[in-house]
């Protein structure tokens, strides 16, 4: 090998050294490297529960699902906003938050006019319930008391069952003697039963719901005082037939 061959190879070396050394072909690299940005794995679940909030709609007691959303969105927004740029996923958190708030409200709005209307069924009903007591109709007063699938059909045979059943007896003795029931039959001619506001709306499984509702026994002016009574009332599904049905679950005297 003479002299001259052996300098073009460390001529091409270098070069080839060089080229591998390029400030340009490492720079991409690392460039690419250093602009590399993750997904936020809280923005995906904020999307992911922002969807599942709609099945909220379905009940209220997965309410949770859109509060949980909310929250998850706010906090991945502030992740990524305070990531340095290291983070994105803005845009699907934001998706998260909208679909959280629409689905939350709604199940809110949708809560709120649902307990209207049953405060508006129940004080209809239990105003006929106390008219029942007022009218001294006791017998009928008391099988509202009872869930309709198990009170008695109101015929002419349900007041010769509860004159000649001792049972029967004694629970019309019983809610003759009741505190509310005293007060109502007891009240002076032209007195009148005029509903409060509704304290709690509750619902159950199986569509039944619960209202808890204030009531005041309004006597004619000058013949006493008003006396403030509470009425619980449930609303039930009724089987076979369809439909729904109310009965008078508790009564207390007071508004406290």
């Amino acid at each position: 090998m003479n002299i001259a061959t052996a300098m073009e190879r460390n001529e091409i070396m270098s070069h080839t050294t060089e080229a591998i050394t390029d400030e340009g072909y490492v720079s991409d690299d690392v460039q690419a490297i250093a602009e590399y940005r993750s997904v936020s794995v809280l923005a995906v679940l904020a999307a992911v529960l922002g969807v599942a909030s709609a099945s909220a709609i379905v009940t209220s007691s997965l309410l949770l699902i859109p509060l949980l959303g909310i929250i998850i969105s706010l906090f991945a927004l502030w992740r990524i906003a305070h990531s340095d740029g290291q983070q994105v996923g803005r845009t699907l958190a934001l998706v998260g938050l909208a679909l959280s708030l629409a689905f939350g409200s709604g199940v809110y709005v949708r809560g709120m006019m649902l307990s209207r209307l049953l405060g508006a069924e129940a004080q209809d009903w239990a105003l006929q319930w106390c008219d029942l007591v007022l009218d001294d109709q006791l017998i009928t007063a008391l099988e509202l008391t009872v869930a309709p699938n198990s009170r008695r059909p109101f015929n002419d045979a349900l007041e010769s069952f509860y004159s000649t059943d001792e049972a029967a007896k004694k629970r019309l003795d019983e809610f003759e003697n009741d505190d509310v029931i005293k007060a109502l039959r007891d009240a002076p001619e032209g007195s009148k039963v005029v509903a409060g506001d509704v304290m709690a709306v509750a619902s159950y499984d199986m569509g039944s719901y619960v209202v808890v509702q204030k009531f005041e026994l309004v006597p004619p002016r000058g013949e006493g005082n008003p006396i403030r009574f509470r009425l619980q009332a449930r609303r039930v599904r009724l089987g076979g037939i369809g439909g729904n049905a109310w009965y008078l679950m508790e009564r207390t005297m007071g508004w406290d």
